[in-house]
């Protein structure tokens, strides 16, 4: 029910519900607005006694215009930057708690019986970051496979399961955002560390705020893409 997130979350107080009913809004004690979302028949006027919430998950460029109306609307952020009020976003809280991972083998070979190179799976073929021409200039210089209706190349499974197929054949996998903002990571990056696969990030967030550096590839950090080829053909033919 309403009251089951709280449950499920083990918070000290389950007193609250949670509810999509627009007609609540003026008895509601907290608001949270997907800022994305049309706001027709909310009011823009905060009763004292509520907080509102201004959530924003995706990039800055894919937000509506003209939001300088809704100043002093909001009292509490929620976005994909660790210092919003309420840091969060896909498959991730900001708030991560490291601990040993004591069933890890370090000698564990992601490549084996791997002969693939590099993949990259996306529905969206327009971005505003030109990945697409980064993708095409790489592809000059190392094999890489695009999966998803950019391209005639589709997973035989659930997409949603498209990385886990991916994961099993290819060493690299082109984790790149559709925008390049300070400290925008979508669970592309995230997602795709839960594979046994490399991933190249391509993108404007702090990736060390979450992982160590030696956990994924950084494109920004190579001239050309031809300097990221061959990188990742000198990890190819040198599996240690």
């Amino acid at each position: 029910g309403k009251i089951e997130p709280f449950r499920k979350s083990k918070c000290p107080v389950i007193q609250c519900e949670l509810t999509n009913n627009r007609d609540l809004v003026d008895s509601s004690d907290l608001i949270l607005v997907h800022i994305r979302s049309l706001m027709a028949n909310i009011t823009s006027v905060r009763k004292p006694s509520q907080r509102w919430i201004y959530g924003l998950w995706e990039a800055a460029p894919n937000s509506p215009h003209g939001l300088e109306k809704y100043n002093r609307l909001f009292n509490y952020s929620s976005t994909y930057k660790p210092n919003s009020d309420f840091p969060g976003f896909y498959e991730i809280n900001a708030e991560m708690i490291w601990k040993p991972n004591r069933t890890f083998d370090e000698h564990y070979d992601f490549s084996e019986n791997k002969t693939k190179l590099v993949a990259w799976a996306l529905a969206n073929c327009y971005a505003y970051n030109a990945r697409f021409e980064y993708v095409e200039e790489l592809r000059k210089h190392i094999p890489v496979d695009i999966y998803g209706y950019c391209s005639n190349l589709t997973c035989q499974i659930e997409p949603v399961h498209c990385k886990e197929t991916i994961a099993k054949e290819y060493k690299f996998y082109f984790a790149a955002v559709n925008s390049i903002c300070t400290e925008y990571i979508t669970e592309k990056f995230f997602l795709t560390l839960k594979k046994n696969i490399v991933p190249i990030v391509y993108g404007g967030g702090d990736y060390t705020y979450y992982v160590p550096k030696s956990a994924y590839i950084d494109a920004f950090d190579f001239k050309t893409p031809k300097h990221l080829a061959d990188y990742l053909w000198y990890l190819h033919r040198n599996r240690t």
